[in-house]
């Protein structure tokens, strides 16, 4: 809700990204299975589980961690999937894989596109990073249509 995301924000003195906000809002994570992950072995948290990289893997020595909050794993806990959040809306939402032993790479420049790729499968196992690539700039229409496709597949 509206409620949560603004106490999130304030809480961690961030401003979700629209793309993130609309995640959030439609899907809020994923329907817990027995073994709390999808087909894919992944699993999506919901916002109250949302939690900064430096509370999720606390004792490691990670850069910026308090920017990275972690909203997704595989195979539970093999390794993490992060949006890199900030106070600044102009400050792009990269998705990073952070693997156990702390090494993080970039996966996407944005969180939509990352959850695009999701439904492609070509991102869960990937560990190539995208630096030196051009962003994929997607319409706010493909956003909606992204989040209403993986809210009917997870809630349903």
């Amino acid at each position: 809700s509206e409620a949560e995301i603004a106490a999130f924000e304030s809480t961690y003195q961030i401003i979700l990204p629209d793309d993130v906000r609309s995640y959030f809002l439609k899907v809020n994570g994923m329907k817990k299975s027995t073994e709390g992950m999808d087909n894919k072995m992944m699993t999506f948290y919901s916002l109250k589980d949302v939690k900064p990289l430096s509370k999720e893997m606390e004792g490691y020595e990670i850069e910026n961690a308090e920017s990275y909050f972690v909203f997704a794993d595989y195979n539970i806990t093999s390794w993490y999937y992060a949006v890199q959040l900030s106070g600044n809306t102009e400050q792009p939402a990269c998705v990073f894989r952070i693997d156990i032993d702390g090494t993080l790479t970039k996966l996407e420049r944005s969180f939509s596109r990352f959850i695009e790729r999701y439904f492609n499968e070509d991102i869960i196992y990937s560990t190539t990073s995208i630096e030196g690539e051009k962003p994929l700039n997607l319409t706010p229409q493909e956003n909606r249509g992204c989040f209403e496709k993986m809210f009917s597949w997870l809630k349903g």
